[in-house]
């Protein structure tokens, strides 16, 4: 099977993450983070030990890079309701302008910013998959325990790089989901006036 037939496509993940809104439904990841763990047993301790300090900043990273991801997606959901305020506003003065088109183009912006709009949504509220360490588990392990902390700093990365990068993703796709919202909604205002 190639990388492709397993990767569910960017509208499918996007829509499920819309759908992820739904109180108890999971939201998919993309598998980006393909490459498995190295075996590291017969690594010196010192390099077990800068393995583990590695894996700790590169999930303090990923929690870092989930908090910008949902901070953006909240400023976009504010703006997508704001322009989605200002596109219904203006659907009395597109029927009355009797076109077609123009009417097209206000649906289209209309219905492009409302997706764009739960797929901000949907980033902001939805699971974050991201790895851990449980301390809890760690301290029934026999020491030296270096070697066990690093294989599980090695697995654990993978599942947040997965998390960000779909959530990354489904950002996009929402910014320009809102982007061709505004440009339809602009186009369907220029049908009117002219």
């Amino acid at each position: 099977m190639t990388q492709q037939e397993r990767l569910p496509s960017e509208a499918t993940v996007f829509l499920k993450y819309v759908l992820g809104l739904w109180p108890g439904r999971r939201v998919p990841v993309f598998g980006v983070h393909l490459v498995e763990p190295g075996e590291t047993s017969s690594w010196p301790e010192a390099d077990l030990i800068l393995l583990v300090e590695e894996g700790r900043r590169q999930l303090d990273r990923q929690q870092s890079d989930l908090e910008h991801i949902r901070g953006r997606a909240q400023f976009l959901f504010t703006t997508a309701l704001g322009l989605l305020v200002v596109i219904f506003a203006s659907v009395a003065s597109i029927i009355a302008a009797l076109s077609l088109w123009a009417f097209l183009a206000w649906f289209l912006g209309a219905f492009s910013t409302t997706l764009g709009l739960l797929g901000a949504a949907a980033v902001t509220v939805a699971r974050k998959e991201v790895g851990m360490i449980d301390s809890t588990r760690l301290s029934r392990q026999q020491p030296p325990i270096h070697q066990g902390l690093a294989a599980a700093y090695a697995r654990t990365v993978r599942i947040g790089e997965n998390t960000v990068a779909t959530h990354v993703t489904v950002l996009r796709d929402a910014v320009f989901l809102v982007i061709a919202g505004a440009a339809a909604h602009a186009t369907a205002w220029l049908v009117t006036v002219l």
